[in-house]
Protein backbone atom coordinates (compact mmCIF):
# COMPACT_ATOMS: atom_id res chain seq x y z
CA UNK A 1 0.00 0.00 0.00
CA UNK A 2 1.72 3.41 -1.09
CA UNK A 3 2.00 5.88 1.44
CA UNK A 4 -0.63 8.57 0.21
CA UNK A 5 -3.42 6.24 -0.16
CA UNK A 6 -2.85 5.01 3.67
CA UNK A 7 -2.62 8.52 5.33
CA UNK A 8 -5.63 9.32 3.81
CA UNK A 9 -7.66 6.02 4.73
CA UNK A 10 -5.86 7.04 8.26
CA UNK A 11 -7.26 10.68 8.61
CA UNK A 12 -10.50 10.26 7.20
CA UNK A 13 -11.83 6.64 8.59
CA UNK A 14 -10.44 6.61 12.08
CA UNK A 15 -10.39 9.03 14.78
CA UNK A 16 -7.91 9.47 17.16
CA UNK A 17 -10.14 9.57 20.42
CA UNK A 18 -9.93 12.83 22.80
CA UNK A 19 -11.53 11.49 26.45
CA UNK A 20 -13.30 14.21 28.59
CA UNK A 21 -11.46 12.92 31.88
CA UNK A 22 -8.02 13.00 30.36
CA UNK A 23 -5.30 15.39 31.15
CA UNK A 24 -3.53 14.38 27.88
CA UNK A 25 -5.61 15.99 25.57
CA UNK A 26 -3.42 18.38 24.28
CA UNK A 27 -0.75 15.59 23.14
CA UNK A 28 -3.70 13.74 21.37
CA UNK A 29 -4.62 16.91 19.17
CA UNK A 30 -0.68 17.74 18.55
CA UNK A 31 -0.48 14.03 17.48
CA UNK A 32 -3.76 14.19 15.13
CA UNK A 33 -2.50 17.33 13.86
CA UNK A 34 1.10 15.91 12.82
CA UNK A 35 -0.10 12.80 11.64
CA UNK A 36 -2.25 14.66 8.73
CA UNK A 37 0.32 16.77 8.05
CA UNK A 38 2.52 13.65 7.21
CA UNK A 39 4.86 14.72 10.00
CA UNK A 40 5.12 11.39 11.81
CA UNK A 41 8.85 11.49 12.88
CA UNK A 42 7.37 14.10 15.19
CA UNK A 43 4.29 12.09 15.55
CA UNK A 44 5.13 8.78 16.37
CA UNK A 45 7.00 9.90 19.95
CA UNK A 46 3.85 10.89 21.31
CA UNK A 47 1.58 8.55 20.14
CA UNK A 48 3.97 6.13 21.91
CA UNK A 49 3.56 8.16 24.88
CA UNK A 50 0.05 7.90 25.09
CA UNK A 51 -0.07 4.34 24.22
CA UNK A 52 1.94 4.05 27.18
CA UNK A 53 -0.40 6.39 29.26
CA UNK A 54 -3.68 4.40 27.80
CA UNK A 55 -2.34 0.90 27.32
CA UNK A 56 -6.21 -0.45 26.52
CA UNK A 57 -7.25 2.28 24.77
CA UNK A 58 -7.38 0.32 21.22
CA UNK A 59 -7.59 3.48 19.13
CA UNK A 60 -4.19 5.39 19.86
CA UNK A 61 -2.52 1.86 19.10
CA UNK A 62 -4.27 2.05 15.89
CA UNK A 63 -3.01 5.55 15.51
CA UNK A 64 0.88 4.11 16.20
CA UNK A 65 0.66 1.11 14.21
CA UNK A 66 -0.69 2.72 11.06
CA UNK A 67 1.66 5.98 11.51
CA UNK A 68 4.72 3.53 11.86
CA UNK A 69 4.13 1.55 8.91
CA UNK A 70 3.44 4.95 6.67
CA UNK A 71 6.48 6.07 8.28
CA UNK A 72 8.48 3.18 7.59
CA UNK A 73 7.94 3.69 3.37
CA UNK A 74 9.75 6.66 3.75
CA UNK A 75 13.13 5.08 5.22
CA UNK A 76 15.29 3.82 2.31
CA UNK A 77 17.81 1.91 5.21
CA UNK A 78 16.68 -1.53 5.48
CA UNK A 79 17.43 -2.12 9.02
CA UNK A 80 15.17 1.08 10.30
CA UNK A 81 12.52 0.09 8.41
CA UNK A 82 12.09 -3.58 8.81
CA UNK A 83 12.20 -2.56 12.98
CA UNK A 84 9.66 0.25 12.17
CA UNK A 85 7.29 -2.36 10.45
CA UNK A 86 8.23 -4.49 13.34
CA UNK A 87 6.92 -2.06 15.90
CA UNK A 88 3.53 -1.17 13.19
CA UNK A 89 2.48 -4.57 13.18
CA UNK A 90 2.80 -5.31 16.91
CA UNK A 91 0.81 -2.27 17.83
CA UNK A 92 -1.79 -2.95 15.43
CA UNK A 93 -2.16 -6.15 16.50
CA UNK A 94 -2.43 -4.94 20.20
CA UNK A 95 -5.65 -2.71 18.69
CA UNK A 96 -7.51 -5.53 17.59
CA UNK A 97 -7.01 -7.49 20.62
CA UNK A 98 -8.32 -4.15 21.98
CA UNK A 99 -11.43 -4.99 20.01
CA UNK A 100 -10.66 -2.77 17.14
CA UNK A 101 -12.41 -3.97 13.87
CA UNK A 102 -11.22 -1.43 10.96
CA UNK A 103 -10.83 -2.84 7.88
CA UNK A 104 -7.62 -0.57 7.39
CA UNK A 105 -6.07 -2.65 10.59
CA UNK A 106 -6.57 -6.03 9.19
CA UNK A 107 -5.41 -4.90 5.53
CA UNK A 108 -2.15 -3.21 7.03
CA UNK A 109 -1.42 -6.15 9.61
CA UNK A 110 -1.86 -8.31 6.55
CA UNK A 111 1.01 -6.95 4.38
CA UNK A 112 3.58 -7.03 7.37
CA UNK A 113 4.91 -10.27 8.00
CA UNK A 114 6.15 -11.08 11.37
CA UNK A 115 9.94 -10.31 10.87
CA UNK A 116 8.99 -6.84 9.37
CA UNK A 117 10.54 -8.00 6.01
CA UNK A 118 9.50 -6.10 2.59
CA UNK A 119 8.02 -2.15 2.58
CA UNK A 120 10.22 -1.51 -0.57
CA UNK A 121 9.05 1.04 -2.81
CA UNK A 122 7.55 -0.30 -5.89
CA UNK A 123 7.81 1.20 -9.59
CA UNK A 124 5.05 2.79 -11.19
CA UNK A 125 6.56 3.21 -14.58
CA UNK A 126 9.23 1.97 -16.58
CA UNK A 127 10.24 5.15 -17.10
CA UNK A 128 13.36 5.97 -14.53
CA UNK A 129 12.97 9.30 -14.65
CA UNK A 130 8.76 9.12 -14.18
CA UNK A 131 9.82 7.04 -10.66
CA UNK A 132 12.27 9.52 -9.84
CA UNK A 133 10.47 12.07 -9.54
CA UNK A 134 7.41 10.27 -8.00
CA UNK A 135 9.69 9.21 -5.11
CA UNK A 136 11.07 12.68 -4.57
CA UNK A 137 7.58 13.87 -4.67
CA UNK A 138 6.36 11.15 -2.13
CA UNK A 139 9.14 12.17 -0.09
CA UNK A 140 8.29 15.62 -0.21
CA UNK A 141 4.74 14.84 1.09
CA UNK A 142 6.60 12.74 3.87
CA UNK A 143 7.73 16.06 5.11
CA UNK A 144 4.64 17.64 5.12
CA UNK A 145 5.97 19.65 1.80
CA UNK A 146 2.71 19.06 0.16
CA UNK A 147 2.99 21.43 -2.40
CA UNK A 148 6.43 20.73 -3.54
CA UNK A 149 4.91 17.12 -3.62
CA UNK A 150 2.23 18.17 -5.82
CA UNK A 151 5.13 19.88 -8.13
CA UNK A 152 6.66 16.36 -8.42
CA UNK A 153 3.72 14.67 -9.38
CA UNK A 154 2.76 17.09 -11.85
CA UNK A 155 5.98 16.73 -13.41
CA UNK A 156 5.30 12.46 -13.15
CA UNK A 157 2.24 13.06 -15.19
CA UNK A 158 3.50 15.67 -17.76
CA UNK A 159 6.07 12.38 -18.31
CA UNK A 160 3.49 10.06 -18.43
CA UNK A 161 0.11 11.29 -19.21
CA UNK A 162 -2.09 7.80 -18.48
CA UNK A 163 -0.10 7.19 -15.42
CA UNK A 164 -3.29 7.55 -12.82
CA UNK A 165 -1.22 7.50 -9.40
CA UNK A 166 0.56 11.15 -10.43
CA UNK A 167 -2.86 12.99 -10.31
CA UNK A 168 -4.41 11.21 -7.64
CA UNK A 169 -1.81 11.93 -5.56
CA UNK A 170 -1.08 15.33 -6.21
CA UNK A 171 -4.71 15.67 -5.71
CA UNK A 172 -4.31 14.16 -2.53
CA UNK A 173 -0.91 16.76 -2.02
CA UNK A 174 -3.39 19.73 -2.76
CA UNK A 175 -6.07 18.62 -0.14
CA UNK A 176 -3.59 18.66 2.36
CA UNK A 177 -2.11 21.98 1.61
CA UNK A 178 -6.07 22.86 2.04
CA UNK A 179 -5.77 23.87 -1.93
CA UNK A 180 -9.33 22.12 -2.57
CA UNK A 181 -10.11 23.80 -5.67
CA UNK A 182 -6.74 22.51 -7.31
CA UNK A 183 -7.19 18.99 -5.93
CA UNK A 184 -10.80 18.97 -7.50
CA UNK A 185 -9.01 18.92 -10.74
CA UNK A 186 -6.42 17.16 -10.63
CA UNK A 187 -8.64 14.10 -8.98
CA UNK A 188 -10.87 15.21 -12.13
CA UNK A 189 -7.64 14.39 -14.54
CA UNK A 190 -7.64 10.77 -12.52
CA UNK A 191 -10.93 10.21 -13.01
CA UNK A 192 -10.37 10.61 -17.10
CA UNK A 193 -7.38 8.32 -16.80
CA UNK A 194 -8.93 5.85 -15.67
CA UNK A 195 -12.92 5.85 -14.69
CA UNK A 196 -13.55 2.52 -13.79
CA UNK A 197 -11.21 3.22 -10.37
CA UNK A 198 -12.72 4.27 -7.58
CA UNK A 199 -10.05 5.74 -5.58
CA UNK A 200 -10.29 9.43 -7.53
CA UNK A 201 -13.80 9.24 -6.66
CA UNK A 202 -13.38 8.09 -2.77
CA UNK A 203 -10.71 10.94 -2.47
CA UNK A 204 -12.96 13.45 -4.55
CA UNK A 205 -15.76 12.94 -2.18
CA UNK A 206 -13.41 13.60 0.74
CA UNK A 207 -12.78 17.22 -0.56
CA UNK A 208 -16.31 18.19 -0.86
CA UNK A 209 -17.36 16.60 2.53
CA UNK A 210 -14.50 18.85 3.58
CA UNK A 211 -16.29 21.77 2.39
CA UNK A 212 -19.72 20.84 3.57
CA UNK A 213 -21.09 19.51 0.31
CA UNK A 214 -22.56 16.46 1.37
CA UNK A 215 -24.87 15.56 -1.51
CA UNK A 216 -22.13 16.71 -3.84
CA UNK A 217 -19.51 14.20 -2.04
CA UNK A 218 -22.53 11.57 -1.57
CA UNK A 219 -22.54 11.61 -5.50
CA UNK A 220 -18.61 11.50 -6.10
CA UNK A 221 -18.90 8.52 -3.14
CA UNK A 222 -21.74 6.56 -5.51
CA UNK A 223 -19.25 7.06 -8.60
CA UNK A 224 -16.46 5.04 -6.67
CA UNK A 225 -18.48 1.95 -5.70
CA UNK A 226 -20.46 1.89 -9.26
CA UNK A 227 -16.56 2.38 -10.84
CA UNK A 228 -15.16 -0.68 -8.28
CA UNK A 229 -17.94 -2.21 -5.61
CA UNK A 230 -15.91 -5.49 -4.71
CA UNK A 231 -12.87 -3.60 -3.89
CA UNK A 232 -11.51 -3.17 0.02
CA UNK A 233 -12.36 0.47 0.45
CA UNK A 234 -15.16 1.57 -2.20
CA UNK A 235 -17.63 1.26 0.78
CA UNK A 236 -15.45 3.63 2.86
CA UNK A 237 -16.79 7.30 1.53
CA UNK A 238 -20.30 6.01 1.74
CA UNK A 239 -19.67 5.64 5.35
CA UNK A 240 -18.04 8.58 6.12
CA UNK A 241 -20.85 10.29 4.32
CA UNK A 242 -23.32 8.47 6.37
CA UNK A 243 -21.60 9.58 9.54
CA UNK A 244 -21.19 13.23 8.62
CA UNK A 245 -25.15 13.53 7.49
CA UNK A 246 -26.20 11.42 10.79
CA UNK A 247 -27.82 8.89 8.60
CA UNK A 248 -27.88 4.89 8.46
CA UNK A 249 -26.96 3.15 5.27
CA UNK A 250 -27.32 -0.47 4.45
CA UNK A 251 -28.67 -2.95 2.46
CA UNK A 252 -31.82 -4.61 2.80
CA UNK A 253 -32.17 -7.86 4.97
CA UNK A 254 -34.48 -10.60 3.53
CA UNK A 255 -34.45 -13.31 6.07
CA UNK A 256 -34.23 -16.98 4.44
CA UNK A 257 -33.90 -15.77 0.93
CA UNK A 258 -29.98 -17.15 0.54
CA UNK A 259 -27.42 -19.90 1.42
CA UNK A 260 -28.73 -19.50 5.25
CA UNK A 261 -31.89 -20.24 4.51
CA UNK A 262 -31.93 -22.25 1.17
CA UNK A 263 -29.39 -24.89 -0.25
CA UNK A 264 -29.54 -26.15 -3.80
CA UNK A 265 -27.29 -29.27 -4.61
CA UNK A 266 -28.00 -30.46 -8.32
CA UNK A 267 -31.59 -31.27 -8.62
CA UNK A 268 -32.37 -31.58 -4.61
CA UNK A 269 -33.67 -28.33 -2.42
CA UNK A 270 -32.78 -28.32 1.17
CA UNK A 271 -34.80 -25.19 2.73
CA UNK A 272 -33.26 -24.29 6.49
CA UNK A 273 -35.40 -21.68 7.20
CA UNK A 274 -37.77 -22.14 10.09
CA UNK A 275 -39.83 -18.70 9.60
CA UNK A 276 -42.86 -20.69 10.07
CA UNK A 277 -46.21 -19.73 8.22
CA UNK A 278 -46.40 -17.59 4.85
CA UNK A 279 -42.55 -16.34 5.57
CA UNK A 280 -41.65 -20.38 4.81
CA UNK A 281 -43.94 -20.55 1.62
CA UNK A 282 -42.34 -17.47 0.32
CA UNK A 283 -38.69 -18.74 1.17
CA UNK A 284 -39.83 -22.25 -0.42
CA UNK A 285 -40.75 -20.35 -3.70
CA UNK A 286 -37.16 -18.57 -4.17
CA UNK A 287 -35.36 -22.22 -3.93
CA UNK A 288 -38.35 -22.81 -6.62
CA UNK A 289 -37.40 -20.13 -8.74
CA UNK A 290 -34.19 -21.15 -8.42
CA UNK A 291 -34.65 -24.58 -9.46
CA UNK A 292 -36.91 -23.84 -12.46
CA UNK A 293 -33.96 -21.10 -13.50
CA UNK A 294 -31.57 -23.99 -13.50
CA UNK A 295 -33.87 -26.38 -15.54
CA UNK A 296 -34.02 -23.88 -18.07
CA UNK A 297 -30.16 -22.95 -18.61
CA UNK A 298 -28.58 -26.19 -17.47
CA UNK A 299 -25.43 -25.02 -19.39
CA UNK A 300 -24.82 -22.29 -16.89
CA UNK A 301 -22.65 -23.10 -14.02
CA UNK A 302 -21.95 -20.74 -11.22
CA UNK A 303 -25.01 -18.85 -9.23
CA UNK A 304 -25.17 -15.82 -11.51
CA UNK A 305 -27.61 -12.50 -11.45
CA UNK A 306 -30.07 -13.22 -13.67
CA UNK A 307 -30.74 -16.59 -11.82
CA UNK A 308 -31.11 -14.55 -8.11
CA UNK A 309 -32.78 -11.84 -9.90
CA UNK A 310 -35.70 -14.26 -11.50
CA UNK A 311 -35.90 -15.95 -7.93
CA UNK A 312 -36.15 -12.96 -5.74
CA UNK A 313 -38.64 -11.03 -8.20
CA UNK A 314 -40.88 -14.03 -7.84
CA UNK A 315 -40.78 -13.79 -4.30
CA UNK A 316 -41.83 -10.57 -4.85
CA UNK A 317 -44.92 -10.66 -7.13
CA UNK A 318 -46.33 -13.59 -4.97
CA UNK A 319 -46.25 -12.01 -2.28
CA UNK A 320 -47.61 -8.85 -3.39
CA UNK A 321 -50.55 -10.89 -5.37
CA UNK A 322 -51.33 -13.05 -1.98
CA UNK A 323 -51.25 -9.62 -0.03
CA UNK A 324 -53.83 -8.06 -2.39
CA UNK A 325 -56.36 -10.86 -2.12
CA UNK A 326 -56.11 -11.05 1.46
CA UNK A 327 -54.57 -14.61 1.50
CA UNK A 328 -51.12 -13.78 2.97
CA UNK A 329 -52.34 -14.11 6.78
CA UNK A 330 -48.45 -13.59 8.50
CA UNK A 331 -46.58 -11.11 6.14
CA UNK A 332 -42.89 -11.34 6.26
CA UNK A 333 -41.62 -8.31 7.97
CA UNK A 334 -39.15 -7.74 4.66
CA UNK A 335 -41.60 -8.28 1.74
CA UNK A 336 -42.59 -4.94 1.57
CA UNK A 337 -38.96 -3.81 0.87
CA UNK A 338 -38.67 -6.38 -1.45
CA UNK A 339 -41.63 -5.52 -3.36
CA UNK A 340 -40.43 -1.75 -3.40
CA UNK A 341 -37.11 -3.00 -5.22
CA UNK A 342 -39.10 -5.42 -7.71
CA UNK A 343 -41.44 -2.23 -8.29
CA UNK A 344 -38.55 0.35 -8.67
CA UNK A 345 -37.03 -1.99 -11.05
CA UNK A 346 -33.77 -2.18 -8.96
CA UNK A 347 -33.90 -6.31 -8.16
CA UNK A 348 -30.81 -6.77 -10.05
CA UNK A 349 -28.42 -3.62 -8.78
CA UNK A 350 -29.58 -4.88 -5.31
CA UNK A 351 -28.04 -8.47 -6.26
CA UNK A 352 -25.16 -6.82 -7.73
CA UNK A 353 -23.85 -4.57 -5.37
CA UNK A 354 -26.22 -6.10 -1.84
CA UNK A 355 -25.78 -9.52 -1.96
CA UNK A 356 -23.05 -10.55 -4.68
CA UNK A 357 -21.10 -14.10 -4.88
CA UNK A 358 -18.18 -15.07 -6.99
CA UNK A 359 -20.76 -16.27 -9.44
CA UNK A 360 -22.72 -13.19 -9.25
CA UNK A 361 -20.03 -10.82 -9.77
CA UNK A 362 -19.05 -12.24 -12.83
CA UNK A 363 -21.97 -10.52 -14.70
CA UNK A 364 -21.40 -6.63 -13.22
CA UNK A 365 -19.23 -5.44 -15.98
CA UNK A 366 -21.91 -5.76 -18.54
CA UNK A 367 -24.89 -4.68 -16.34
CA UNK A 368 -22.96 -0.91 -15.79
CA UNK A 369 -22.37 -1.01 -18.98
CA UNK A 370 -26.06 -1.36 -20.11
CA UNK A 371 -27.46 -0.11 -16.64
CA UNK A 372 -25.47 2.41 -14.72
CA UNK A 373 -28.37 4.46 -14.11
CA UNK A 374 -29.83 1.61 -12.00
CA UNK A 375 -27.02 1.32 -10.24
CA UNK A 376 -26.49 4.75 -9.40
CA UNK A 377 -30.48 4.86 -8.39
CA UNK A 378 -30.20 1.97 -6.43
CA UNK A 379 -27.30 3.68 -4.39
CA UNK A 380 -28.84 6.98 -3.76
CA UNK A 381 -32.74 5.39 -3.22
CA UNK A 382 -32.17 2.21 -1.24
CA UNK A 383 -28.96 1.84 0.23
CA UNK A 384 -28.12 5.54 1.39
CA UNK A 385 -32.23 6.20 2.23
CA UNK A 386 -33.18 2.44 3.59
CA UNK A 387 -36.48 2.52 4.90
CA UNK A 388 -35.89 -1.11 6.99
CA UNK A 389 -32.77 -2.31 8.88
CA UNK A 390 -29.88 -2.00 7.50
CA UNK A 391 -27.65 -5.53 6.98
CA UNK A 392 -24.20 -5.81 9.05
CA UNK A 393 -21.97 -5.33 6.52
CA UNK A 394 -23.76 -1.71 6.35
CA UNK A 395 -19.85 0.49 6.13
CA UNK A 396 -17.41 -1.27 4.42
CA UNK A 397 -17.85 -4.38 2.52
Amino acid sequence: MRILLLCLLLFTTLGLPVRADSNDSEDRQRAQTLVFQAKFSEAIPLLRKLTAAHPKEGQLWTWLGLSLHTWSGTLNDAGPRKQARIEAREALLKAQQLGVHEELVDAVVATIPADGSGGEQGTLSANPEVNRLLTDAEKAFAKGDFLGAEQGYSQAFALAPTLYDAPLYAGDSCFRAGQNARAQEWLAKAVTVDPQRETAYRYWGDVLLKEGKTEEARAKFIEGVVAEPYARFSWAGLANWAKAAKVQVGHPRFTGLDSSGVKLDGGNVTIYAQAGGDATMLISSYALGRTVWHAQNPEVKRHCLAEEAMALNGVAQMGLELSQSGKLKSKPIWLDELVRLQQLNLMEAYVLLGRPDQGISEDYPAYRQAHRDLLVKYLREVYTQPTSAPSSDQALR
